[in-house]
C-alpha cells in the first residue's frame, strides 16, 4: 500500500507515520503536498473536504482519505468509490484497517496466482479448548515450517480468536459482501496475522456468525478464499455439530477429532461412511503430546499435498519424542 500524507496536524502525523512503520505490512510513505497525481498513491489529509474544489477531487480520481475530527455519518460509511472518510481517534489499528479497505476499493481487484486449496477439519468431544488448541499447532507448523498460507476458521457458535478491528455485525456483513461479489482485495482487508502467520478472517469477538451460514454461502465463502488466497484452511467446529458442520467435516480432505475419556461421542455415526477417514488425536495424553502430533500431521498433510512419500503413521513416534524433549 502506497500513501501520502497532507496533515496540518503535524504531531498527529508523527504519531500515525509511528504506528504504520510498527505494523507488519509493507506500506510506502509520503508526505507532502497535492502536487502530482500518482495513479497508486492515496492521498490521505486531515483538511476539511470544503478545502477542495471539485477539480482537486476529480484530479485524484476518488483516491483521497479524509481524516475527520468526529464519527463519519452513516451515509459516508462503506462507500465503493472515493473520497473516503476515517474517524480521525478511531485507533491506529482501525484506521490502518480502513485505509486498507479504502485503498482495496480504490485500487481495484488484485490478481493472484490461483490455488489449490486444501479443507482441513477439527472437532472435539468435550469444550473449545481442545480442538482451538490443535487448530493453532497444526496451523503453526504447516505456516512457520513450509511457509505455506494458512487460514483457521472458527465455526463453534462463539468466536473466541479474533483480535479484529471488525467489531460489529454490520462490518462482517460488509466483507461477506465483498466475498459474496469476488471482491479480490489485499490481504489485509480480509485478514489478520498471528505470530506465526496464521491468518485469521476478521470476525467480531463473541458471537460467531460463520455458524450460521447458509451451505450454499459458505461453500461460496471457502472457495473464494481458499482459491485466490490459501493453500490450507483449517476448519475449528469445537463441538457445534450443526447440519452445516457435518457436511463440510464430510466435504473435508482431512477430518481429525480431538478426544477425551470425558464425554463418548459417537463420531463414527456422525460421520456414517466417511468415519474411516477420521484421524483421532487423544487429549488426555496432554499438550506436549498433541503438540508433536501437530507437527507429525503437518508433516504428513504437506507431503501428501507435494506428492512425497509418506513414513509411518502420526502417533508411532509420539512417545519417544516425549523422552527427546525432555532430555
Amino acid at each position: 500500500m502506497r500513501i501520502k500524507l497532507v496533515m496540518k496536524d503535524m504531531e498527529y502525523s508523527k504519531a500515525l507515520i509511528k504506528a504504520l512503520r510498527q505494523y507488519k505490512q509493507n506500506i510506502f510513505v509520503e508526505i507532502g503536498e497535492f502536487k502530482g497525481y500518482k495513479k497508486d498513491c492515496l492521498i490521505v489529509t486531515d483538511y476539511s473536504p470544503r478545502n477542495f474544489s471539485r477539480s482537486i477531487l476529480n484530479s485524484y480520481k476518488g483516491g483521497i482519505v479524509f481524516l475527520l475530527d468526529k464519527e463519519v455519518p452513516e451515509r459516508l460509511k462503506a462507500r465503493e468509490r472515493g473520497p473516503y472518510f476515517i474517524f480521525k481517534y478511531a485507533g491506529a489499528c482501525k484506521i490502518i484497517y480502513e485505509l486498507n479497505l479504502a485503498y482495496s476499493l480504490w485500487s481495484g481487484d488484485k490478481s493472484f496466482k490461483r490455488k489449490e486449496y486444501d479443507l482441513i477439519s477439527i472437532f472435539s468431544d468435550f469444550g473449545d479448548e481442545r480442538s482451538e488448541y490443535t487448530s493453532n499447532m497444526l496451523g503453526r507448523q504447516l505456516a512457520y515450517r513450509y511457509g505455506v498460507k494458512v487460514l483457521i476458521l472458527p465455526m463453534s457458535f462463539l468466536n473466541n480468536y479474533s483480535n479484529s478491528m471488525v467489531t460489529s455485525r454490520n462490518d462482517f456483513l460488509r466483507l461477506v459482501y465483498y466475498i459474496e461479489e469476488r471482491r479480490v482485495f489485499s490481504r489485509e482487508v480480509y485478514f489478520e496475522k498471528d505470530n506465526y502467520d496464521v491468518e485469521f478472517l476478521r470476525l467480531p469477538r463473541g458471537i460467531n456468525y460463520l455458524a450460521n451460514l447458509d451451505e450454499k454461502v459458505a461453500n461460496r465463502l471457502l472457495e473464494f478464499l481458499g482459491n485466490n488466497y490459501f493453500d490450507y484452511i483449517i476448519l475449528d467446529f469445537a463441538t457445534a455439530y450443526t447440519e452445516l458442520a457435518i457436511d463440510l467435516i464430510n466435504e473435508s480432505k482431512y477430518k481429525i477429532y480431538v478426544e477425551s475419556g470425558k464425554n463418548k461421542l459417537n463420531i463414527d455415526g456422525l460421520l456414517n461412511d466417511k468415519a474411516n477417514e477420521i484421524i483421532k488425536i487423544n487429549w488426555d495424553t496432554g499438550k506436549d503430546s498433541i503438540a508433536i502430533k501437530s507437527e507429525d500431521l503437518a508433516i504428513k498433510i504437506f507431503d501428501e499435498k507435494n506428492d512425497k512419500r509418506i513414513d509411518g503413521k502420526i502417533n508411532e513416534r509420539v512417545d519417544e519424542r516425549i523422552d527427546e524433549r525432555v532430555a
